[in-house]
């Protein structure tokens, strides 16, 4: 349950007394009619049933999900249980790692990226100290470019990481060549849509353009001054390609073909992994809100936001 827009962690919240244990009937018995119910496979029927629920001040989803009962022994689940790892996918800029700006004095923020001799970024000593123990089960999923990740260094000995919006995926630090492979069948035959996007951007809007629009690792990126955010979205929204997304952070725009996200790299990695481990998804803006989603499709997952 989480107020619109928001995302919490799972725990065992209980509505009016209806939670954890309980059975659908018991579910519309106390609720009625859901708004809405899906089902989808993970290899096992999921039916989840949806309530929409609003107060003066705040709007409210709640998902109740059923699956079967695995008829195990309890020495057999014990057994899977411990068996099982807790992974963290988790973008970093603003959800592990805090730029200058937002370093104030006696706050618990130690220096984590450094650029020319200076200090560019931080993270929370509590942050640094989980990534430094845990390394081998924390998945860094960023946007940033290769060399923008490899500044920051405490994320350098992470097994896996998936950079570049999904472009590319490192595992023990050297590039994934079978993902890569698949990029580039996907991206190569979008040559001409590439340039045309650059060209678009940089003609279309070089009166408000702080840096020109440019390809940056099989995505387009261009950065706007500030102000102009609204009147750029609403000039792209007219763009008619089904098979490309775009999106506004901040200042930097980015625009990149639907195979090119944060999502379907996770999917992969976690295909490598196993999907019976336990995951966690998190962070805050636009392009890790289908990163977020991913926890939906997860038995074992769970989604944050800061």
């Amino acid at each position: 349950i989480a107020a619109v827009g928001e995302v919490i962690p799972f725990c065992d919240i209980r509505i009016d007394g209806i939670g954890i244990g309980s059975t659908f009937n018991e579910v519309y018995e106390k609720f009625g009619k859901p708004s809405s119910i899906s089902t989808y496979s993970l290899g096992y029927n999921v039916t989840e049933v949806y309530y929409s629920f609003e107060t003066d001040e705040e709007g409210y989803v709640v998902t109740f999900r059923s699956t079967p009962i695995c008829n195990k022994t309890k020495k057999e689940k014990s057994k899977n249980l411990k068996e099982r790892q807790h992974y963290l996918l988790t973008d970093l800029d603003r959800t592990m790692v805090f730029s200058k700006r937002f370093f104030k004095e006696g706050e618990d923020l130690l220096p984590t990226e450094f650029q020319n001799g200076e200090v560019i970024s931080y993270m929370t000593k509590e942050a640094l100290r989980i990534v430094e123990e845990e390394s081998s089960f924390i998945i860094p999923t960023t946007t940033r470019t290769l060399a923008e990740f490899k500044r920051v260094k405490p994320f350098q000995k992470c097994e896996w990481a998936i950079v570049g919006n999904g472009s590319i995926i490192l595992h023990k630090g050297s590039i994934l060549e079978e993902w890569s492979e698949h990029i580039e069948k996907v991206t190569n035959p979008l040559s001409e849509e590439y340039d045309f996007f650059v060209n678009w951007m940089n003609s279309t809007f070089q009166d408000v353009l702080e840096c020109k629009a440019e390809i940056v690792e099989k995505f387009v990126f261009a950065k706007i001054k500030e102000g102009e955010q609204e009147a750029v979205k609403k000039k792209m929204a007219e763009l008619n390609y089904s098979n490309w997304q775009f999106a506004i952070q901040r200042r930097k725009v980015y625009l990149m073909p639907k195979e090119v996200s944060k999502e379907a790299a996770a999917k992969y990695v976690i295909q490598q992994i196993g999907e019976d481990n336990h995951f966690y998804f998190a962070g805050d803006g636009i392009l890790d809100v289908k990163l977020l989603n991913l926890s939906v499709k997860h038995l074992n997952g769970c989604a944050f936001s800061p």
